[in-house]
């Protein structure tokens, strides 16, 4: 018999907790792949490299991929169904288009980004979200977003396609 508010791995998951996560604890875990995406396109924003490089777009692409991955790995272990990539990222908002947009605008205008993340000598810092007002991706929205979507029923306790359930 299943101990009740446990559930079965899928298949080969590499998730080994007796509980599934919880609505917030994934909305964590996704916002976490989507803020590490999003740092790595800041290294390429005129406010923390100064050099616009061709090459940036391939960076920025390599980092949008690898968040789609993360995402996709996440769905596919705690539920045991697929998820590719790039449907990974649509149903995040099309989070890849979001920086490749953040990427394209901030470099439009420079001088003006460089200018507003001058920190004044009275303040303790700005963000960068702060600084690319508009254009920066709101990660914990995003990420609500992704796990209504796609983890309602895994949330709700129903069992996943290659989900065991033990009566």
């Amino acid at each position: 018999m299943k101990t009740p508010g446990t559930f079965s791995h899928p298949e080969n998951s590499m998730y080994r907790g007796k509980r599934r996560f919880s609505r917030e604890q994934l909305i964590f875990v996704v916002q976490v792949i989507l803020c590490s995406a999003t740092d790595r396109v800041d290294a390429c924003l005129p406010t923390s490299s100064g050099l616009k490089m061709t090459a940036d777009l391939t960076f920025i692409a390599g980092a949008t991929e690898a968040a789609g991955m993360g995402l996709a790995v996440l769905y596919a272990q705690l539920t045991g169904d697929g998820l590719g990539i790039g449907d990974a990222l649509a149903i995040a908002e099309n989070f890849d288009e979001k920086l490749h947009h953040l990427y394209e605008e901030a470099w439009k205008r420079p001088e003006y980004y460089n200018k507003r993340a001058e920190v004044p000598a009275d303040s303790t810092g700005i963000t960068f979200a702060e600084i690319y007002e508009g254009l920066w991706p709101d990660e914990r929205k995003i990420a609500e977003t992704f796990v209504s979507e796609v983890f309602s029923e895994y949330i709700a306790g129903e069992p996943g396609p290659r989900e065991f359930v033990t009566e």
